[in-house]
């Protein structure tokens, strides 16, 4: 079967387009930061929609944040491995499998137990968990790997 994966060298950039998109969403969900240029009066959304959604100001800085992470995210889960064989991409599809499973049982708990504003911020970071829990599982996994075949 053959799958898209990116160079491994892609792991490099996946850090520097990561960290600092990850900088500027806490920066901007927790300390209200917002970058100025990406800031301008939607008079022409708000002509297309009469029901005033996109009346005012807007700032795109959040969506800026979360394009950056979830590309460099991607980037750094979706990277070949040095030797990428059938063992790796079995070992992938079982990481990617836990962490569907374990984002989805965050979720469903957030919805059970989570409310109000805060259900807001859970679903905010529930955004990246599959993406994050995929890449801490596969690293184990390969790790674990390693440990075994050195043994």
């Amino acid at each position: 079967m053959k799958t898209f994966l990116f160079p491994a060298a892609a792991k490099h950039w996946a850090w520097l387009v990561l960290l600092p998109s990850l900088s500027l969403g806490l920066a901007n969900m927790y300390w209200d930061y917002d970058l100025a240029f990406l800031s301008f009066k939607s008079t022409q959304l708000a002509r297309l929609y009469d029901d005033g959604i996109f009346s005012g100001n807007m700032n795109f800085t959040d969506e800026l944040a979360a394009i950056g992470m979830i590309v460099g995210l991607m980037l750094m889960g979706f990277s070949a491995e040095r030797v990428e064989d059938e063992f790796t991409s079995a070992l992938r599809l079982k990481a990617l499998s836990w962490a569907v499973w374990c984002h989805f049982i965050v979720l469903s708990l957030a919805i059970l137990l989570v409310h109000s504003a805060a259900f807001y911020h859970a679903l905010v970071y529930n955004m990246f968990t599959v993406l994050i829990l995929f890449r801490l599982r596969f690293s184990y996994l390969i790790w674990k790997n390693n440990r075994e075949a050195e043994a």
